[in-house]
């Protein structure tokens, strides 16, 4: 099909076909029917230069021509892309010198011409391209070099480009609590005559309304027997995104009510009857009906004084009683109103299941009854709450009534709908109690982050402004080495894994919320003398000035003073500035392009996609050249090249996938996507490569995002924490990509966002990764590095039933605990269902410090239809010192972690590089002579396990 014609997702079957047609297409004639499988580890440069030998290997044993897929991950792409891209540029000579010959002989010449120069390994320019760039981040090392500090001008750049999103991002919620508190203000400070007591009444009254209203649609689907027939409609009703309204719209109705119950003002003397308007209406009842033996008692109870206090109590249990039935009323209006939409959309009876009309109407009684009791114990819950915050408390600390009394108002409500659940009973299903339990949670969530919000927003100022010199100082050190030492650590790879350091898991986990509250009661202190010093309190003794000179509880009493004087109008124009500089960012930056992506890339494709560029003419001044990053769609051919990189799950609803939080995502010269799952439940989709932003995928752009390490969602890495410290300070490789599931935006519309590239408005985008919460459920997904998957590029040869697969492994293991191979075979495993019998035992030293039994080993694979296969397994490792290449023993004993260096190390020397490269070559001969060999007709056959 035409990819003009394409108006959705292609599904994996037609992928793996067009796959194998390509494959097959590009074969010698005496290729077996065998597929092949060559897969190249992460682990950064390190793994590429060990994985470079083992391409030599390969060439000088002819095995090159024989492999079907390549499939490689993160560093393991480096030496793969190099490969593709070679071969790549000699099939487009070929091509041009023989426009007649067929795609095999093409792709069989090219394959001749590279390996021939791979088995020389004496004056490649190839080769030596990539040891002049073996240090490829910062070529020239030296700290006045302009590669370092284009390094750090580039990070500066766009860190300060994010950060201009952010923290005006963060002010706003600082200023959204000053913008609260002056309201509030402006209430009590307003005439009581004057206050539109009705219109809050009003807005509260509808608030409620609408929150019982979505509460009812939501528990339609937790207790409401399964469709029959018709098909279920959309949830729009029970996603958390409604829950969310939901509560928003509590708590806007929780801070009108605030309103009002700190304003009450008790009567000073009243009889039992007049003090309550229940009271007063039982009385003129009484009157109407001429109840003679009541109305003396009335005439009686008119002479009984009641103290202030219990006047108070009394009316608050009333009110408390008449609010809380309302709200129950509107529930289950509301409910009915489900239960009928439910009914029209499904064709079921709409009722809950297993339960009868009589049965129904035995509920709702109970349910009106339960609630007299439950609000009168509501009432008195408020009845302490409005003791709380009485005028003089509202004189002293108004945003103590607008912050933390808003989340009173809603513990009051919490503490009375419990009181509702349990005099219900068995009269709930367990359903309705499971939703209730999971509100009250959103309900204690959002309440406690709004407390802290107001904590950091109001005490944070005085803290600053007044604290010892020495305290501050020591606090602010204390801060940047502990933000530091969390951005260090956050995304290393020792960090998360089994075995790693606890000190550094320690620090990794609190970096981040000490950085956070830091950086709040920064803004909040920014805010705040922005306030003071602003042009509403200029000629009135400088309220900032005072504020530094009073004690801590005098600072307090400043923060109250400006909160009673500052202008409404200045603090709502300048959340108004916040926000418009917000979306002017998000619209303008590229959430994409001004992460640190491009910088890694780049440099990538200069090194090892710049390698085989004959014509390459760099400019001078910046020593890039574009022509080095070729299209990956114009590189088809054979091997082909599977380039796996991580879709981040870390908030999806694969409650299974909690460890991994990720699953496979893949580019390929033909299609980009993703697919996972089985049956009726499989999930994903994928485009052609040939439209990415309307001009194709770069290869440099799916290594780069293969080799995204460094990423706040890193699979079963990921840490909300670390997530948000590593956004703050842009550290950040993964790539945003448009979403291939054809459940989400199959048609037009979604083609149009593939040839886009990424998203236009990258705020919704940035928070997500600000919160370590991505899924597969929105129109843009977040892919990073394989190696948070899987970190050896076994599960796609598995995949696409490759019978002999070679796995070269050259992760930092130095303790040989295998936890890629291992972590690759277990969701082939679950996934696949395909079992992968591998002992590794002869690789693992014998003891601390010695030597190895083996570099290699071989599997079986046991495929679920019976097909045998055969894996080899090829580890970065040592046999015997003594039995090594004097060079390589040199740096082996001079180095005692080789060759298991740090990851982290991505600047190589010359040594270095060589003694990476001949250790790959050594364990590729070795392994390759004892696991191959070709019979008379020149077939190749792998020896099985």
């Amino acid at each position: 099909m035409a990819t003009t014609e394409l108006v959705s997702t292609i599904d994996w079957a037609t992928v793996r076909m067009e796959e194998l047609r390509s494959v097959r297409d590009h074969a010698p004639e005496s290729s077996p029917d065998e597929l092949f499988g060559l897969a190249f580890s992460g682990g950064g440069i390190r793994s590429a230069t060990f994985n470079l030998g083992v391409l030599q290997a390969l060439a000088k044993q002819r095995l090159l021509h024989d492999v079907d897929f390549l499939s490689t991950i993160s560093g393991g792409g480096y030496i793969g892309g190099w490969l593709t891209a070679w071969l790549g540029r000699e099939r487009q000579k070929l091509r041009e010198a023989l426009p007649a010959a067929r795609s095999r002989d093409v792709n069989g010449r090219a394959l001749d011409t590279v390996s021939e120069a791979l088995a020389r390994n004496e004056g490649i320019p190839q080769i030596e391209h990539l040891r002049r760039f073996s240090n490829y981040l910062t070529p020239k090392k030296s700290f006045m070099s302009a590669d370092f500090w284009t390094a750090i001008t580039t990070h500066f750049r766009n860190t300060l480009l994010n950060q201009l999103m952010l923290v005006p991002l963060l002010m706003m919620v600082c200023g959204a609590a000053w913008l609260f508190t002056v309201v509030t203000a402006r209430w009590f400070d307003a005439d009581p005559a004057l206050r539109p007591t009705e219109v809050v009444k009003s807005l509260t009254s509808a608030a409620l309304f609408f929150a019982a209203v979505f509460t009812g649609f939501n528990l339609v689907d937790s207790d409401s027997a399964p469709a029959t027939g018709a098909a279920a409609p959309r949830r729009r009703w029970t996603g958390e995104g409604m829950v969310a309204f939901v509560m928003a719209v509590t708590f806007a109705a929780c801070w009108g009510l605030v309103l009002l119950v700190g304003a009450w003002e008790p009567p000073r003397t009243a009889t039992l009857l007049a003090t309550t308007p229940l009271g007063a209406k039982l009385a003129a009842l009484a009157s109407l009906l001429r109840v003679e033996a009541f109305a003396t008692r009335v005439d009686a109870a008119q002479t009984w004084q009641l103290t202030p206090t219990v006047q108070e109590l009394l009316f608050w249990i009333e009110r408390g009683v008449v609010c809380y039935v309302r709200l129950v009323a509107l529930c289950g209006i509301a409910m009915v109103l489900g239960w009928a939409v439910r009914r029209w959309l499904r064709g079921g009876d709409g009722l809950p299941a297993g339960r009868s009309a009589a049965a129904m109407g035995r509920g709702v009684l109970a349910l009106l009854l339960s609630s007299l009791f439950a609000g009168a114990v509501g009432g008195l819950v408020c009845f302490g709450i409005a003791r709380v915050l009485g005028l003089p408390f509202v004189d002293a600390h108004v945003w103590l009534v607008a912050g933390p009394g808003t989340v009173a108002i809603a513990i009051a409500i919490g503490v009375t709908i419990t009181l509702h659940v349990g005099l219900m009973g068995r009269d709930f299903s367990e359903a309705v109690r499971e939703w209730l339990a999971r509100a009250g949670a959103w309900l204690c969530i959002v309440g406690v982050s709004l407390l802290l919000v107001f904590a950091v927003t109001f005490i944070a100022p005085p803290v600053f402004c007044r604290a010892p010199a020495w305290v501050l100082g020591s606090g602010g050190v204390g801060w940047l080495v502990t933000t530091g030492a969390g951005l260090a650590f956050g995304h290393g790879a020792k960090t998360g894994v089994p075995g790693a350091s606890s000190t550094r898991e320690l620090v990794t986990r609190l970096a981040p919320y000490f950085f956070v509250v830091g950086l709040l009661g920064l803004v909040a202190e920014v805010l705040y003398l922005f306030f003071a010093n602003g042009p509403a309190f200029e000629g009135q003794d400088g309220i900032a000035a005072a504020f530094f000179a009073e004690s801590f509880v005098g600072c307090m009493e400043r923060t109250d003073v400006l909160a009673w004087h500052l202008p409404l109008a200045t603090c709502a124009l300048t959340l108004l500035a916040c926000f418009g500089l917000v979306v002017l960012m998000a619209w303008r930056v590229d959430v994409n392009l001004f992460s640190y992506h491009g910088f890694y890339r780049n440099r990538i494709a200069r090194c090892y996609l710049g390698a085989s560029n004959a014509e390459r003419r760099p400019h001078p001044f910046t020593g890039f050249d574009e022509r080095d990053n070729p299209q990956f769609a114009t590189l088809e051919g054979r091997p082909f090249h599977i380039v796996s990189a991580a879709l981040n799950l870390t908030s999806g609803n694969h409650l299974a996938w909690q460890e991994r939080s990720a699953a496979s995502y893949t580019f390929t010269p033909l299609y980009c996507g993703y697919s996972f799952g089985r049956g009726a439940e499989l999930r994903g989709g994928y485009y052609p490569t040939p439209e990415y932003r309307g001009g194709g995928l770069h290869l440099a752009t799916a290594v780069a995002t293969s080799g995204a390490a460094a990423s706040p969602n890193m699979g079963y890495h990921t840490s909300p924490a670390v997530a948000f410290l590593l956004t703050m300070f842009n550290i950040r490789l993964g790539w945003w990509m448009p979403n291939s599931n054809a459940a989400i935006g199959p048609g037009a519309g979604a083609l149009r966002r593939w040839r886009r590239g990424g998203p236009r408005f990258g705020l919704f985008n940035i928070l997500k990764e600000l919160f370590g919460s991505v899924d597969e459920d929105s129109r843009y997904v977040y892919v990073s590095d394989g190696g948070h998957f899987d970190n050896m590029g076994l599960y796609e040869l598995v995949r696409r039933g490759c019978t002999r697969i070679v796995v070269c492994d050259g992760e930092a293991d130095g303790a040989y605990q295998f936890e890629g191979i291992a972590s690759a075979i277990a969701k082939c495993r679950a996934d696949l269902d395909v079992d992968i019998v591998l002992d590794v035992t002869e690789i693992r030293p014998l003891a601390d410090g010695g030597p190895c039994l083996a570099h290699f080993v071989r599997g079986e694979v046991r495929y679920p239809e019976g097909t045998p296969g055969t894996l080899l397994y090829l580890k970065s490792s040592l046999v015997d010192r003594e039995m090594l290449a004097a060079d390589l023993r040199h740096y082996a004993y001079a180095h005692t972690d080789f060759p298991h260096q740090s990851t982290g190390d991505q600047w190589f020397d010359e040594s270095q590089f060589e003694a990476y490269r001949l250790l790959g070559l050594c364990i590729g001969t070795a392994a390759i002579k004892d696991s191959f060999r070709r019979d008379r007709d020149g077939r190749l056959h792998m020896k099985p396990a």
